[in-house]
Parts: structure tokens; C-alpha cells; sequence
């Protein structure tokens, strides 16, 4: 008796042990699926022309709007202050202004894409300082993506559609330029993935600390 509960008991773990296995690996379906759907959408907003032809009313975005516009920024606020490298200074601000956005949301964004390394790669093949993916730095007429000069005003240009696109709301727009604006509207908010949950509030602290 005693052996055929043991019997028993050792089926039960060993299905148990087994369903664990099929639901991390479903798990980790779902999660590359996330991913391809994040690439595909950056790309399909490109690609489909929702972008107007990249013709557009750039929006008239500063440190002080972005906060009144995107109430959630106050959950990020922080007293500390920092600093950040200086190197890419001049075409960060030129990019600010050309894009009316405040030139620290750029340095935040670089310091939590590449870390200021013009040749980053990422994993899943997003390039230089603001990491574009090949084909939507293309589609940004970005010839060079390793080029800082290249790299930030595409990354940035990028940036001010997402801006343009979400009225001004800065932590919907870098939900998109992280996530892909299409699982941004297709969550109507912030996507459930921990990646972008994790970027949002990195880049938000650093946007806070800079003075």
C-alpha cells in the first residue's frame, strides 16, 4: 500500500514538474513574441506611412510642459542630482531645438540606450547612440547609425512623432519608443512588459536628477 502511494505521489511530481516546464517555456514564447511585435511595430509605423511622410508639426515640448502635460512624471521626481558625459553636447542641443524637446529627455534616453557609445549593439540589432533598428533609421534617413551626428537627430526625430502622437505625454512616449507605439495603443497605456516598465522609470529618474 505503502509503495503505491509512494507510486503515486512520484506520478504526481513528476507531472507537476512537467506542466512547470510547458508554462515557463509558453512564458518565454510569449516574451519573444513581445519582442518581435516591439520591433515589428517601430518598423510598421515607419514602413505604413503613420508617420505623415515624416511631414509634421513638431511638438512644442520643454521640461516644465512635459510635467504639466504628463501629471504620472511626479511619480519619478528625485532630488538627487547628476551629471552626464558632455561629448555629444552640440548635437544634442541642436537636435533639442530643431524638435522642440528638452535637450536632458535626449541625454536620458542615450544614457539608458547605449550609455553613451556611439557603436552599441543591441540583441536585437538596435545601433548607435539612441539604438534605431536598421530599417527604422532608414526610414529616418539615418545613413550612418553609428554616426553620433546621424544617430541622435533620427532617435530624436523619432522621439518627437511618439511626443506628437500621445499629446505631449512623455511616459507614453517612451513606453512607444521602447516598447513600439502599436503595443502602446494596443494596451491603451504603458505595455505589460517588465523591460519597458524598467526603461520608462530609468530614463524618467535620470530626466529628474538632470538640473
Amino acid at each position: 500500500m505503502k509503495n503505491s502511494q509512494s507510486y503515486s505521489l512520484y506520478i504526481i511530481t513528476l507531472l507537476l514538474s512537467f506542466l512547470i516546464t510547458i508554462l515557463s517555456l509558453a512564458s518565454e514564447v510569449s516574451y519573444a513574441e513581445n519582442n518581435t511585435t516591439i520591433v515589428e511595430n517601430q518598423l510598421a509605423f515607419i514602413q505604413n506611412g503613420q508617420e505623415k511622410n515624416f511631414n509634421y508639426k513638431p511638438a512644442n515640448i520643454t521640461k516644465d510642459t512635459i510635467i504639466i502635460i504628463s501629471n504620472t512624471t511626479s511619480h519619478y521626481h528625485n532630488e538627487e542630482e547628476i551629471s552626464l558625459p558632455t561629448t555629444y553636447d552640440n548635437y544634442i542641443i541642436s537636435a533639442a531645438e530643431k524638435y522642440n524637446i528638452h535637450h536632458n529627455l535626449i541625454h536620458s534616453i542615450i544614457k539608458h540606450e547605449s550609455n553613451y557609445d556611439p557603436k552599441a549593439v543591441s540583441r536585437a540589432g538596435a545601433q548607435g547612440l539612441m539604438q534605431l533598428m536598421p530599417k527604422t533609421a532608414a526610414g529616418l534617413g539615418v545613413n550612418e547609425p553609428f554616426d553620433p551626428k546621424q544617430n541622435i537627430e533620427g532617435g530624436t526625430r523619432y522621439l518627437s512623432y511618439m511626443l506628437e502622437r500621445y499629446n505631449g505625454d512623455i511616459v507614453l512616449a517612451l513606453a512607444a519608443y521602447n516598447a513600439g507605439p502599436g503595443n502602446v495603443d494596443k494596451y491603451s497605456g504603458i505595455p505589460p512588459f517588465e523591460e519597458t516598465k524598467k526603461y520608462i522609470d530609468k530614463v524618467m529618474t535620470t530626466y529628474n536628477q538632470l538640473k
